[in-house]
C-alpha cells in the first residue's frame, strides 16, 4: 500500500508540473468561474479537481455565467456546483482527474487544461 501511495504522489507531482508549465503558456483556466467559462465554450481538454472540493454556486439563466454569489437576474442554485461542473465536463468528453487536497491551491482548487491558448483580455 505504501508503494502505491508513493507512486500516486509521484504521478500527481508529474501532472502538476505539466499543469504549471501549461499555465505559463496560457493553456490553463483556474477557479470555478474561469473553468466554467472555458468548459462551456468547448475549450477543455483535461480537468483536475481536488478530491474533497465542494462549493455552493449559482448559474445565471440569462447569461449562463456561474458565480459564488447570487446574481440579480433569475438563476439556478447548486448546493455543490463542483459536481455540476464535473458532470458537464464528462458530457463534453473532457478527461476528469481527482487529485489530493491542497494540491491546486494556486488554481483555486480546480483547473482546466485548455485545448489551445487563452485569448489575451
Amino acid at each position: 500500500e505504501f508503494e502505491l501511495k508513493a507512486w500516486q504522489n509521484q504521478k500527481e507531482d508529474e501532472f502538476l508540473d505539466a499543469l504549471n508549465d501549461a499555465f505559463g503558456k496560457r493553456r490553463v483556466a483556474g477557479g470555478l468561474e474561469e473553468v466554467w467559462h472555458a468548459l462551456k465554450n468547448g475549450m477543455g481538454q483535461i480537468m483536475v479537481v481536488e478530491k474533497d472540493f465542494h462549493q455552493a454556486g449559482f448559474l445565471s439563466e440569462a447569461t449562463g455565467n456561474l458565480s459564488r454569489r447570487a446574481p440579480k437576474e433569475k438563476h439556478q442554485i447548486f448546493s455543490d456546483v463542483v459536481d455540476y461542473i464535473i458532470l458537464t465536463a464528462i458530457e463534453k468528453n473532457v478527461n476528469v482527474k481527482l487529485i489530493g487536497n491542497d494540491k491546486l491551491y494556486e488554481h483555486d482548487r480546480i483547473a482546466l487544461l485548455l485545448r489551445y491558448n487563452k485569448e489575451v483580455k
